[in-house]
This record gives C-alpha cells, sequence and structure tokens, in this order.
C-alpha cells in the first residue's frame, strides 16, 4: 500500500510539473502579434502540446510493463524542464515553437500516466478509485494554475521569462518526485512478444467504452481551456470596462481549477451510483452546455465569468471516473498498455481540439463574428455527446466501478 505521503508529493509534484501545460493559452494574444498567426496557426501551436503527448504516450506508458515507472518518470520530467528552457530561448515562430512544444508534450507523456500507474498499482478497491480521482484533479489543478502563473510571469518579465519559471518549477517537481515516488522492490514480470499488443485491448470493450469517453473529455475541456482567454477578450470588448485581462486570466484559471471539485463529485456519484448513468449523465449536460455557451458572449461580463465557470464544471465531471472505469476494467496483466492506450486516444482529442476550434473560428466568419464562437463550442458539446454513445453502446450492464 502506497502512504498518503506520496500521494500528496506526487500530485504536488505534477502541479509544478505542470506550469507550461496552458502557458501557451494563457498568452495565446501576444503569439497571434508576435508571430502573426491565424486562427488556426493559434490552434496548432495551442494543441501541439498534446500532440507531443500523443505521439510518445504509447511506447512510453507501454514500458511500465516491462520496466519501472519510477526511473522513466524522473526522466521525462528533466525532458520537461529542458523543453520549457528550449523554448524560452529559442523559439522565434510557429514551426520552433510547435517543435519545443511537442517535446514538453512528450514529457508529460512520461510523467502522467506513469506516475498515475506508480500509485494504482499498489492500491486496490475503492481507495484506488479515490487515489485515481485525486491524481486525475490535480492535474486540473496544474492546468488552472499555470494559466496564471504564465500569465503573471509573461506581464512581468516577458513570454520567454515565463517559460524559464516553468522550467524551473519542472526541476522542482523533479525532486519532490524523486523524494515521493517509492523504489519498485521487484521489477515488473517480463512480457513475452512485441512491446505494443494493443489487440486484446481494443476487444477489452468495457475498457474502450471509457477510453472513448475520456477522449471526449479531454476533447470539450481542451477546446474550452486552450481558447478561452481569446473568447473572453471577446467577449469584453463589448463591455464599457476594457481592463479585463488579469480577470482574464483568473477567470480561465478557475474555470479549470473547478475540475478538482467536479472530478472528485463525478467519481463519488459514480462509485455510489453506478458508473454508466452517472457518465450518461454529465456528458449529456455537457453537450447541452457546448451547445449554448457560445451564445453568452452578449451577455454582462460578470454573467460570461460565471457561465464559463459552470460550463467548465459540467465538462469536467467524468475526468477522473472515466479514467477509473479504464483501469477497473483493464486486464492487470496489460495495465500499463491499456493506460497507454487511454492517455493516446483520450489526449488525441486534446490534440486535435483546439486546432478544430480555430478551424471552425476561420470558416465561420473569424474570432471576430458571434457565430463563429457559437459554433466552435458546438464542436466541444458534440464530443460531449459522442461520449455518451460509446459508454451507452460499449459499457456492460454493471457498473465498472463499485465502492
Amino acid at each position: 500500500m502506497i502512504s498518503n505521503r506520496s500521494v500528496a508529493l506526487l500530485c504536488l509534484a505534477q502541479v509544478l510539473g505542470l506550469a507550461n501545460y496552458s502557458a501557451v493559452p494563457a498568452i495565446l494574444p501576444v503569439f497571434f502579434d508576435a508571430w502573426g498567426l491565424d486562427n488556426a496557426e493559434a490552434g496548432w501551436l495551442a494543441g501541439v502540446y498534446l500532440g507531443g503527448y500523443t505521439a510518445a504516450v504509447l511506447p512510453l506508458v507501454a514500458l511500465t510493463d516491462r520496466i519501472p515507472a519510477r526511473a522513466l518518470y524522473l526522466w521525462s520530467m528533466v525532458l520537461t524542464a529542458v523543453a520549457c528552457l528550449g523554448f524560452a530561448l529559442f523559439a522565434d515562430g510557429l514551426w520552433t515553437g510547435a517543435a519545443l512544444r511537442a517535446l514538453a508534450g512528450a514529457g508529460l507523456a512520461g510523467t502522467y500516466m506513469p506516475g498515475l500507474k506508480a500509485l494504482s498499482d499498489r492500491v486496490e478497491g475503492a481507495r484506488r478509485s479515490r487515489v485515481v480521482a485525486w491524481y486525475t484533479t490535480a492535474f486540473s489543478v496544474g492546468a488552472g494554475l499555470s494559466f496564471v502563473i504564465a500569465g503573471a510571469a509573461a506581464e512581468r518579465f516577458g513570454w520567454r521569462g515565463a517559460f524559464v519559471l516553468c522550467g524551473i518549477l519542472a526541476l522542482v517537481a523533479l525532486v519532490l518526485a524523486w523524494i515521493g515516488l517509492p523504489r519498485e522492490t521487484a521489477r515488473p514480470p517480463r512480457q513475452a512478444g512485441p512491446l505494443l499488443q494493443l489487440g486484446p485491448v481494443f476487444r477489452n470493450r468495457p475498457a474502450m467504452a471509457y477510453v472513448l469517453a475520456y477522449c471526449a473529455v479531454v476533447w470539450g475541456v481542451a477546446g474550452l481551456r486552450n481558447w478561452i482567454v481569446v473568447f473572453l477578450g471577446f467577449a469584453a470588448a463589448t463591455q464599457p470596462d476594457g481592463a479585463w485581462i488579469a480577470g482574464g486570466l483568473l477567470i480561465a484559471a478557475l474555470a479549470n481549477i473547478v475540475g478538482v471539485p467536479a472530478g472528485l463529485l463525478g467519481n463519488e456519484l459514480a462509485i455510489r451510483l453506478g458508473l454508466k448513468p452517472v457518465a450518461i449523465a454529465i456528458f449529456l449536460a455537457g453537450a447541452a452546455g457546448g451547445a449554448v455557451f457560445g451564445f453568452a458572449a452578449s451577455l454582462p461580463f460578470a454573467a460570461v465569468a460565471g457561465l464559463a465557470v459552470l460550463y467548465a464544471f459540467v465538462a469536467q465531471g467524468n475526468i477522473s471516473s472515466a479514467t477509473a472505469g479504464t483501469i477497473q476494467a483493464a486486464d492487470p496483466a496489460r495495465m500499463g498498455t491499456t493506460m497507454a492506450v487511454h492517455s493516446f486516444i483520450g489526449f488525441s482529442g486534446g490534440f486535435a481540439a483546439p486546432f478544430v476550434f480555430g478551424l471552425v473560428l476561420d470558416l465561420a466568419g473569424g474570432n471576430a463574428a458571434p457565430l463563429a464562437w457559437v459554433l466552435a463550442f458546438a464542436s466541444c458539446g458534440l464530443a460531449c455527446l459522442l461520449g455518451a454513445l460509446a459508454v451507452a453502446v460499449l459499457d456492460r450492464p454493471s457498473p465498472a466501478v463499485r465502492a
């Protein structure tokens, strides 16, 4: 059994290591001007971080079925720090910036799910579900605080200074993980055959239900997370008070941090009421939120801010329970590969969502057109609707998570 101290240290390490996660979305207006980006290019720059994650996560997380997760985690946090400092020193346009952000995403691939596996391998039953919930909701804290950390640092030191700070915080996270992650007493059993044996994972229908559900959650959240600052700027442009930028960053941070109570509440409801009905209900609420939120821009700014936080709360309600469902349904002998597939498919949605969001904006008239925002947020709502369909069709009648 793993101690609460180790869980707390690894959650804190994750929060600090994620300081760079929302750094580009937090200062995206700066890159519009500095690098002459259109909406689709800006979406690409914002989303390529998760593209790097997606490209690296299958082999890296599958390796945890064969090598200790601790070593992989620590070296990947080093990579995160190097990528952040490299962005600060060398990024000078879309392509250099995108390459370094993809490298940082690969660092995340070697920390997020390997850290979760290092924890979940040592707990069982309802405690496992709750440890998963705390760890995955710590992700929301890190992603949310990243808006504040990067935004405030960029205002004081410029965007390059913001990424220097992110690199330093990743090194602090490295130290915390070194202390908190217990050393494996035995190596994982040697697995025969190729590293990635995906067929058995894809044939596991209950696990795939929540893999696809996770993709839907990440898609919906990534669209909101990467474009919320720009959307708040669009909404604020119609308000009499133009001093919105600092407040916009705080609202964006809060919209992510509410993922903590949302994820914990969704997970507890799933334990008590059954994962399948709770997941479907939350997805349908998220679909409704995506369908209507784009219309909010014309409301008073306080109302826009409140609705943004409410929408973010609903959109993140399945963030923990979807992961817990995958872990519960996975074959223990293929846990690393199952989690690799979970992350690969899930974060593929996170990679695609910001680009699709920006592309919809461009095709519908640009980010100054009210209808364009309505349609862009509707694309996030559609992802939630598809998530509900995946759970309804693929999950078996009995709930995947039990107390």
